[in-house]
């Protein structure tokens, strides 16, 4: 779990926002430039998929359902790939961190 003084090191939600205004392509644009370059650092990863979930749920919540599957999708494929990725510590510390 997060905890509660922790402060976010990583720009995804502003990141995410101003994709959303720009539709589903640069959605999916800002994740692959993001998951790539990110990719083998595991707090920006943990980041990444906590700010993909709730987006996903803030989504739903708005009946925005298009906008809320291709956030479930991008977190599931964020989480797929890093659970693959990332060994021991650093797998631990991931989960801990969306725990």
């Amino acid at each position: 779990m997060i905890p509660e003084n922790y402060k976010m090191k990583y720009t995804w939600f502003q990141d995410f926002k101003i994709a959303d205004a720009f539709g589903i392509k640069a959605i999916k644009d800002t994740y692959n430039r993001a998951f790539n370059e990110w990719k083998d650092n595991w707090e920006a990863m943990a980041e990444l998929s906590f700010c993909l979930n709730i987006k996903c749920w803030d989504f739903y919540h708005e009946g925005k359902l298009e906008l809320s599957g291709l956030y479930a999708n991008l977190y599931h494929d964020c989480y797929d790939k890093c659970i693959e990725h990332f060994k021991d510590d650093e797998l631990s510390k991931y989960w801990s961190f969306l725990d």
